[in-house]
Order: C-alpha cells, then structure tokens, then sequence
C-alpha cells in the first residue's frame, strides 16, 4: 500500500522518520521545504512519485491537506487518518498572516537573511519555538542537522511561504466541509495530552466527519514523540 504522509507546519521529513520505521508498507512524507503542506492539492501531487491509490495520512495542517486531496481526487485515494486535524472553524495559528500581513512577513525575513549568521539563528529560533509551544522540550535532531534544514535563505523562504498559505487553507477547507464533504473512509486520531479546546474542535471535526477519534499518548506533537502507539492507532 502507498502511503502519504503530509506533515504539520514547518515540521520537516525527519520528524517522522520513528513513524515511517514503525509503518507496514510503502510510506512517503511530504518535503515541507520544498513543497508546502498548505499549497494547494496541485502542488502537492506534483511532489509524488509513486502512483495511486494513495492512504492519505495528514498531521495538524497537514490533515487539511488530506481532506483537500481526498476531496479533489477521489478516486487516488483508499482512506484518509487525520493526525490531531488543525481546526477549519477555529483559528489555527497563524491565520492572522494572509493577505498584505503575509507579504509583509515574507520581506522581512527576505531582509533579515541577507547576514548568514541571523538567517541561522532564525532557523534555530524558529524550531525551538515550534517545540516548545507543544511541549517539546528537547529537540531530538542535532544542532548541525537543524542548521542544515533551517539555517539557509531558501529553507526559512519555504517555512514563511507555509505559515502564510494557512489562512487560504483553512477557507478552503470550510468550504468543503460545508458543501457537505465527507471522505468514505476516514479515522481521525487524537492526543491524550491535547488542550480542552483543542480536543474539542478534534471531536467537532470526527462527528462532522462520522467518525469517532482514536486517542493515543502524548501532547500534539505525538507522530514525533510516540511513533510506535502513533502507527498502532493508525493500523
């Protein structure tokens, strides 16, 4: 079976390899920094090698991206697993950032980048960001490895041009769900460890999708931290 992993924000390939390793069957994740997990469904088929029928398998805004797929192109898809879904109702952060605010981001960090040693440091402030904010304490890629994946003018170009793309997304999304979308067979996981509200909306999204959530240990980042409960719940 192919599988399609489409990881969350910024989170590049390494995150899941544990769960990759942990899979049965052929499974292919999304390169974040080169194609973006908010770009439309075009773009991220052009990443794909391998022919359908896919398993679609999307993690926070990555599983935005699978209801998307899903939607678009029925017929390459055999089931869709909605790894802790990002909330088209609610405001998945960062939706402030369309629009001019996104423009205005993306120059910024161009600016910024021009120095070598700031572009680094972004890079590196940027992923303990991304961890910390969910309870990731201690990254488990090397220093060198994060400056190889982060450090440079394309790889932060890349991360920008992800964040942006959330807020049309997410429209996107809402509006399928809305025209009453449903895909014909979907399991949606969840964290043990999730905020209220973030649980909430996980268990909205399911009964929207008749469904119900499997829980599985560990806080949002959970294909990290827990690979193998992850693929357990999965199979």
């Amino acid at each position: 079976m192919r599988r399609v992993l489409l990881p969350g924000l910024t989170l590049p390939v390494d995150d899941y390899a544990g769960l990759v390793d942990a899979l049965d069957g052929d499974t292919v994740v999304l390169n974040t920094l080169v194609v973006p997990v908010t770009g439309v469904t075009a773009r991220l088929r052009s990443f794909m090698v391998p022919q359908p029928p896919y398993e679609l398998v999307g993690h926070s805004v990555g599983a935005l991206a699978a209801l998307e797929w899903a939607a678009a192109h029925p017929d390459e898809v055999t089931r869709v697993v909605l790894l802790d879904p990002s909330d088209p109702y609610g405001a998945p952060v960062p939706t402030a950032l369309g629009g001019s605010s996104g423009r205005l981001l993306t120059a910024l960090v161009r600016a910024m980048c021009r120095s070598r040693r700031i572009t680094r440091a972004l890079g590196r402030w940027g992923r303990r960001t991304v961890l910390n904010t969910y309870g990731v304490v201690d990254d488990p890629l090397p220093l060198s490895r994060v400056d190889a994946l982060f450090g440079t003018r394309e790889a932060l170009a890349a991360v920008v041009a992800q964040v942006v793309g959330v807020p049309a997304q997410v429209a996107r999304v809402r509006a399928l769900l809305d025209a009453g979308f449903t895909p014909p067979d979907v399991v949606v996981i969840g964290s043990s460890e999730g905020a209220t509200a973030d649980s909430e909306a996980t268990a909205r999204l399911a009964e929207r999708l008749g469904t119900t959530v499997v829980v599985v240990p560990g806080a949002h980042l959970f294909p990290m931290t827990h690979p193998t409960s992850t693929a357990a719940a999965l199979r």
